[in-house]
């Protein structure tokens, strides 16, 4: 009888591990997709873009790998915003990970994904740091409008002026165009002077000149608020930072609407 009860006890054992095994075995990964904003951790660091060379060697299909070699991520898209020598930048990734049922909770390398938190690719040779704006199955309200925005670009020289062309257009760096000049007019720039009985008067100024430019904009709206380059407010009197190929500007929004 005890040795009938002892070749239960294996057999049983034998299934239990066996059944473990077989989970194990069967066990699929996790994969969620979600969205960063280049920066340099918190939330509270707003001390400028990271440098040009952060977002220069990024690229969709780069990887990370865990200490097996498996991937546990992958780079889906990245759009690149210019800043003067620096550059802006937000990627889409899909990461493997592991989530707990009971209370809801994301993990990638063992950290919570929550909106806000930073997060640290390190994709080979590279490492990038974000805060999470978007996870995979939070509700996401943003969307893609189109506006027609008038800019206003007050006392420059006649030369930038004439570098602004109608048709110009500028991009993400993904290819996918963000701005485009619609209508240009130039005008000579407005000045006030002051006669020396101290009456003021409007003059323009021949030597400068104010341009006023029609663009057509993609923009991202969110919580009815619309955004240029993802951070850029668009509302009158906010300045908008265009950059196009071979010029930059900044110019004050005078009008939008959606088309």
């Amino acid at each position: 009888m005890k040795f009938d009860l002892f070749k239960l006890l294996v057999v049983v054992l034998i299934l239990a591990f066996i059944g473990v095994g077989v989970k194990f075995i069967t066990k699929r990964d996790t994969w969620i997709t979600v969205e960063l904003w280049g920066s340099g951790g918190e939330w509270w660091w707003n001390t400028g873009a990271p440098p040009y060379w952060v977002a220069n060697v990024i690229n969709a299909g780069d990887g990370e790998y865990d200490s097996g070699g498996k991937k546990i991520c992958e780079i889906m898209e990245i759009k690149k915003y210019e800043d003067y020598d620096k550059k802006k930048f937000s990627l889409k990734a899909k990461l493997k990970v592991e989530k707990n049922k009971k209370t809801g909770k994301i993990k990638y390398k063992n950290n919570d994904l929550e909106i806000g938190s930073p997060l640290t690719l390190n994709l080979g040779t590279k490492t990038v740091t974000g805060n999470l704006t978007w996870i995979e199955g939070v509700p996401d309200k943003r969307e893609k409008k189109n506006l027609n925005v008038t800019l206003k670009l007050y006392n420059r020289y006649p030369w930038q002026a004439d570098a602004i062309k109608v048709g110009d257009t500028s991009t993400d760096g993904n290819n996918e165009i963000i701005a485009k000049i619609l209508d240009k007019k130039v005008d000579l720039a407005e000045m006030t002077v002051v006669t020396d009985i101290g009456d003021v008067l409007a003059r323009n100024d021949p030597l400068k000149r104010d341009i006023t430019l029609k663009m057509g904009i993609l923009a991202l709206k969110a919580n009815n608020q619309f955004f240029f380059s993802q951070i850029e407010d668009i509302k009158v009197g906010n300045i908008l930072f265009i950059v196009m190929p071979s010029y930059n500007f900044e110019g004050t929004v005078t009008d939008f609407s959606i088309k």
